[in-house]
């Protein structure tokens, strides 16, 4: 492979070695990059504010993109992009329920050789779910509410003057709901700490996906979690399908499938 001369190599010598950006090239990462970050741009051009649905292997989600940003090109650094973040809202995934809305902060995203294609790489992903306490799944005629203030209550039907205060903790695999005061009307009455506790066992996470955190914000449940390593194989061919389709006006895309891993 040939390559550029290196700079202060003596004049007579015949060879030419590569350098890091002739090797970028050669194998396409440059301009991959390049047509990445262009194609992110036009998607958030194109869909920002509007109900979308994207197909990434057997996965298809619908939701309404609020932001997708690509980390600084800095040059010189061969095919990193930096973080990758992308926020949605209204978002509705197969079997889950309705997510009020989703932050995927893709940390240390980088384009990495891996003949005979060039692969997409980002480690962690970090993952931000908010969920409506209406949306989730209770037993028959219980229903869990959030106030302002990010306390949480359970209650019976639709009666508001008595129910209980509870408290979310998360273990490797589980969310512990448990009780820690009775209110009736404005009373406050505490109960001991191991009063009424109930285990939710959480099966339905994707492979490699870690439960971080399980908390309650201002009228909302917080989960978060990490996907230690994300990779995908990515090609010009499929970013162009995808920057075609945005191009047309099209809402629903079809994405590279990727994959967790561990390597």
């Amino acid at each position: 492979m040939s390559g550029r001369w290196l700079p202060g190599w003596p004049e007579e010598f015949s060879g030419r070695l590569p350098i890091a950006s002739d090797v970028s090239a050669a194998l396409g990462i440059d301009p991959l990059a390049v047509l990445l970050r262009s194609t992110a741009a036009m998607a958030l051009t194109t869909l920002r504010g509007r109900e979308s649905t994207v197909t990434a292997g057997s996965l298809r989600v619908r939701g309404v993109l609020e932001e997708l940003t690509v980390g600084p090109d800095r040059r010189g650094e061969l095919g990193r992009l930096g973080e990758v973040r992308l926020a949605a809202r209204e978002v509705t995934p197969p079997g889950v329920p309705r997510l009020r809305r989703v932050v995927l902060s893709a940390r240390d995203a980088r384009l990495r050789p891996a003949l005979p294609v060039v692969e997409l790489v980002a480690t962690p992903v970090l993952v931000e779910v908010e969920i409506d306490p209406a949306d989730l799944p209770m037993r028959r005629r219980m229903r869990l509410a959030v106030d302002p203030a990010g306390i949480a209550t359970l209650h019976l039907g639709r009666i508001d003057r008595v129910r209980l205060e509870v408290v979310l903790r998360r273990t490797a695999r589980t969310v512990t709901v448990g009780a820690r005061a009775l209110r009736v009307f404005a009373l406050r009455i505490p109960l001991p700490g191991r009063v009424l506790r109930r285990r939710i066992a959480i099966d339905r996470l994707p492979q490699g996906v870690r439960l971080t955190g399980v908390r309650t914000g201002v009228g909302v449940v917080r989960v978060s979690a990490v996907l230690d390593r994300w990779s995908t194989p990515i090609t010009a061919s499929a970013l162009g399908d995808v920057a075609a389709a945005l191009a047309a006006g099209a809402t629903e895309l079809v994405l590279p499938c990727g994959r967790a891993s561990e390597r």
